[in-house]
């Protein structure tokens, strides 16, 4: 049997559930999922893709997809993303307590190639959290001595007071 990925959408068009489709290859495999066929012929019906299911993959990134007939749309109102996503992280308010601090200072001992370029990368342009993650690693990587277990405390400190979820070890 061959399997193919549909996805089956509601009566609106909303996703309901993705679904795998069993696709015969022979007449026996045919017999087995009770499909029409011809035993002197040997030829059986290919199931079709039910009404309410389609093959296209619904789009990255929507938050409830729903297919329009022709393609994935977003389904979601805006008040229901800004729901889903209530704090949003306060990059200028993170750039302002950090240059206020040592911590800033200290970071820029690092004697990793790049690495202060890469964190001012990640504060200013990118605003990536993964991106600032990287970039702090690799600046503690490069620090003469990485921040106390105290100075630690407050970056994750500053970090929450921003909106940001994430906290370093």
């Amino acid at each position: 049997m061959i399997t193919k990925q549909v996805y089956k959408f509601d009566a609106e068009g909303f996703l309901a559930e993705p679904l795998v489709m069993e696709i015969p290859e022979n007449i026996e495999e045919a017999i087995v999922l009770g499909l029409p066929h011809d035993p002197e012929t040997g030829e059986f019906s290919v199931p079709p893709v039910p009404y309410d299911c389609t093959e296209l993959h619904p789009t990255p990134g929507l938050y409830r997809p729903k297919f329009d007939g022709m393609q994935w749309q977003e389904g979601a109102t805006p008040e229901e993303i800004a729901e889903l996503n209530p704090a949003h992280a306060d990059w200028e308010q993170l750039q302002a307590r950090l240059r206020g601090t040592p911590l800033f200072g200290k970071a820029m001992l690092t004697s990793a190639v790049n690495a202060w370029s890469l964190l001012l990368f990640a504060l200013g342009t990118s605003r990536n959290v993964d991106d600032l993650l990287f970039a702090l690693s690799v600046v503690r990587a490069g620090m003469p001595e990485d921040f106390s277990q105290t100075e630690t405390e407050e970056l994750n400190a500053i970090l929450a007071d921003c909106g940001f979820e994430i906290s370093l070890s």
